[in-house]
């Protein structure tokens, strides 16, 4: 019976990570024999009163087509270098002459993260064409770990990128420790939690885990005089180029107040603090799988 299990197993992972290579893949085809979905077709027009108006054409409820025809790939030390300037500049806006370490780092974190996104978008729109049922994750900590090194060697790009950077000047090594450990757990909780996302992202699961975005961790402990000192922990001080923020999704979360019947004899929350949440989206990279997972979370603001 468990090996049973284990080649039914087996079996749906080479599946789902088959279908995934198969969309990826169909961004590669010869576009003289497709027509890009990025284009507009032209759209018919009714006349009245001289005058020329577009009519609307029904939304189609089919399957969505694939709306990323190439993923950015660091497949040679040139591309590396070409999308890492292209942050620095761009994205840090910066040149060679002012720019530190930690802009390094972050020019670095992008460019990996570029690669990444694409998979991740692919992957979704693989499992909503589907219509795969979803599992969500629910946890209060989430100790994912730095995020740099493992994508590297998820990905399979780690020589590849240490090389771009040393012919630039960079050592990866170096760079690496700019990167401030996510501050969303310190325990076996937040732990268990990310193997378990690492694990759905391995099996080629539509999995998502939901937990909070702590402004400023659990707490950061120094020992004073002998003593415990609890204090904020200021991971976020230079911002976390990894996560995508979700401005368009804010909810404002009420706390405290009391309830009293207003005028209808129906119930009313009153007199609350209200904080306003924003949803933030962390993907998830596996070794060897192009399924990529996220980590949903919201933040108090």
């Amino acid at each position: 019976m468990e090996q049973q299990a284990k080649s039914a197993l087996k079996t749906v992972q080479a599946t789902v990570t088959d279908g995934i290579k198969d969309i990826i893949g169909s961004g590669k085809e010869d576009k003289s024999n497709e027509q890009d979905s990025s284009s507009v077709a032209d759209e018919p027009t009714s006349s009245e009163n001289n005058t020329t108006k577009k009519v609307s054409k029904p939304r189609d409820s089919g399957p969505k087509q694939i709306s990323i025809r190439e993923i950015p790939m660091l497949e040679n030390v040139q591309e590396v270098k070409k999308i890492f300037n292209r942050h620095l500049h761009f994205t840090v806006v910066k040149d060679r002459d002012i720019a530190s370490n930690r802009d390094y780092y972050t020019s670095t974190a992008y460019t990996v993260r570029d690669h990444l996104v694409g998979r991740w978008i692919r992957t979704n729109q693989y499992h909503f064409e589907n219509d795969e049922k979803r599992v969500y994750y629910l946890s209060l900590e989430f100790h994912m770990g730095r995020a740099l090194s493992n994508c590297l060697i998820n990905l399979g790009i780690k020589n590849t990128v240490d090389k771009a950077l040393c012919q630039m000047g960079f050592n990866i090594e170096e760079l690496e420790e700019y990167e401030s450990d996510a501050a969303l757990g310190n325990g076996g909780l937040g732990r268990l939690a990310a193997c378990y996302l690492d694990s759905m992202a391995t099996l080629g699961l539509a999995g998502y885990g939901y937990g909070l975005r702590y402004d400023y961790g659990i707490f950061a402990q120094r020992i004073k005089d002998g003593y415990q000192d609890e204090c904020p922990e200021n991971w976020l001080k230079f911002a976390n180029p990894w996560e995508i923020g979700r401005p368009e999704h804010l909810v404002p979360i009420q706390f405290y107040g009391n309830v009293i019947n207003d005028e209808n004899g129906k119930k009313k929350w009153i007199n609350a603090d209200i904080v306003h949440a924003m949803p933030y989206d962390l993907p998830i990279e596996i070794e060897q799988n192009l399924a990529v997972r996220y980590l949903y979370q919201n933040m108090e603001s």
